[in-house]
């Protein structure tokens, strides 16, 4: 299960007081759901769902504002991504690099900017960086995997043959949807007993895995061990 940081100041913010405590939960039911770009998927009968409320989208674009914007078929959370990115999304971790990309692919650079203020500077502003140092620039384009790729390579527990892996990765060209879908397969695929047995040795080479579609599969969990109580 991913662990996520929690903002304890928002219990100093105006706007956060003010709201009653059915907005509050649905609230930190979308900052706990999204995904590590801070995009959701509108399921508005799993959220009432979860928490008990009658919301709709109308009502919710009204409450939230500018904390939550609506994307089509997404809804996204820009102060997210100031949350669960304090040190900015300039660095190399493939699990930042992945955000990053996520994001400038859904054209998102902009409304962060707008939402975080002064800390737009978290993401860099392509446009000044076209002047510096281009025999650097080269070097990283050349060094630039496929989008979700690091994110899955770093998520995989048996990390071999990976210049294969990335080719049939890129195969697949996965979207932001599918990369969600296979994060989570495989998060749930390391927690199951054919992953688990026989110290992970049947675990599929990445490369087997994603030809093979596995992220598709009927996953089963780790069966719960039985405790004996002693009276």
């Amino acid at each position: 299960m991913a662990k996520r940081f929690t903002d304890t100041e928002k219990w100093k913010d105006d706007w956060y007081l003010s709201i009653d405590n059915d907005t509050r939960i649905i609230y930190q039911w979308l900052l706990d759901n999204c995904n590590h770009s801070g995009m959701i998927k509108k399921e508005f009968a799993m959220l009432n769902y979860c928490c008990r409320t009658d919301m709709n989208e109308e009502r919710l674009l009204e409450m939230f504002k500018d904390r939550v914007v609506d994307c089509g078929s997404f809804f996204f959370l820009p102060k997210f991504i100031g949350q669960q990115y304090p040190k900015g999304l300039n660095s190399d971790k493939p699990a930042v690099k992945s955000a990053r990309s996520s994001l400038e692919k859904f054209s998102r650079i902009r409304i962060i900017r707008e939402s975080l203020d002064n800390h737009y500077t978290m993401i860099k502003d392509k446009d000044k960086d076209k002047d510096k140092d281009k025999k650097g620039s080269k070097q990283q384009k050349c060094q630039k995997t496929v989008f979700g790729f690091d994110a899955f390579w770093e998520t995989y527990p048996k990390k071999v043959n990976k210049a294969k892996a990335e080719k049939d990765w890129e195969k697949i060209k996965p979207n932001e949807i599918l990369l969600e879908a296979i994060l989570k397969a495989v998060s749930k695929s390391k927690e199951s007993d054919a992953w688990i047995k026989d110290g992970g040795q049947f675990i599929p080479h990445p490369s087997s895995w994603l030809n093979g579609r596995r992220w598709e599969d009927d996953i089963t969990p780790l069966k719960e061990k039985k405790m004996t109580v002693v009276i």
